[in-house]
């Protein structure tokens, strides 16, 4: 072999070699140079590591095709609370833990929810736990909530937390916020059905906080179970001022005609509107509740009761 021959060969090599392959997806050609990379990178003394596995066990079988089983799924996020230690608005670290056991033959199914809140700055251990027994957790900057998923038809019901992990309201379907801009007053209006059956509705809840929460149960005065379908009641806060303005899929209220009243007690013209769903056009479905100085028709009394007129 010459010495021309020879350097012809390893010119053809180092071109062969040096050429980048294209990889084909379905109809399209990409060269592999625009393919992303993506590596772990190892990062020597992490300010904050944690790694947890997720597992999937059968717990029981049935007649060879039906099991009961369990899933563990863990995530991680990062949420932007308001903790009241803290005084100022900050981002933390939130690892979820599901655990969810399925039972053959059952619609649904048990979940439970673990959140852990860790700070950036030192999490050695966690700084707030929440542990429900639930389908979903939603954290906000100054509360969080659950739901549970409605069963066979049934509507979800929900409930809001402070970060004391005290209850503020409890609610189907639908949990509305009513929010005055100046300054800064929330309220929470929601409804609970009683079991059919009774001479009750259920019970309309009106919230400022875990603290100071009025209930107000909707009676009948005859059994509702042939008349009223069982379901909750849409909810309207009526005002008689244009500025005031209503986000359907926020489900909040904004009241810019009580901007920058001093205390709740100067809360007033507003009425909270329950239409209940009935299967019969003669039933009166309609109840109206004024807000009368902050409170449901003025009263100081934080368990109230109301016949719905027939």
């Amino acid at each position: 072999m010459n010495v021309r021959r020879f350097l012809l060969i390893i010119l053809t090599s180092i071109v062969l070699f040096g050429c980048k392959p294209k990889i084909t997806i379905g109809n399209n050609e990409l060269q592999a140079d625009t393919l992303p990379l993506v590596e772990k990178q190892e990062i020597n003394n992490p300010a904050f590591f944690d790694e947890s596995i997720s597992s999937f066990q059968i717990l029981s079988e049935k007649e060879k095709r039906w099991y009961d089983y369990q899933t563990v799924e863990v995530n991680y996020d990062v949420v932007s609370i308001w903790l009241s230690e803290f005084k100022e608005l900050k981002k933390y670290i939130a690892k979820y833990i599901t655990t969810t056991k399925v039972r053959a033959g059952y619609e649904g199914a048990e979940r439970n929810i673990k959140v852990e809140i860790y700070s950036f700055e030192d999490n050695t251990k966690p700084l707030m736990e929440i542990d429900k027994n639930c389908d979903k957790v939603e954290i906000f900057v100054h509360t969080y909530k659950t739901t549970i998923y409605g069963c066979c038809g049934a509507e979800e019901s929900y409930e809001l937390f402070d970060f004391k992990h005290k209850s503020i309201i409890q609610a189907d379907n639908q949990i509305i916020l009513g929010r005055i801009p100046t300054p800064r007053i929330k309220f929470y209006i929601g409804f609970q059905k009683d079991v059919p059956d009774t001479l009750s509705l259920g019970v309309l809840t009106f919230s400022y906080n875990s603290d100071e929460k009025f209930s107000v149960k909707i009676l009948t005065r005859k059994k509702i179970e042939n008349e009223f379908l069982p379901f909750s009641p849409d909810i309207e806060i009526l005002s008689e001022d244009e500025k005031d303005k209503f986000s359907k899929s926020d489900s909040e209220y904004t009241f810019w005609s009580l901007d920058k009243i001093s205390y709740k007690a100067s809360i007033n013209n507003l009425v909270i509107k329950l239409t209940f769903p009935v299967d019969k056009l003669n039933v009166n479905d309609v109840i109206n509740i004024p807000i009368i100085n902050g409170k449901p028709f003025g009263k100081d009394e934080q368990t109230q009761e109301v016949f719905i007129e027939e």
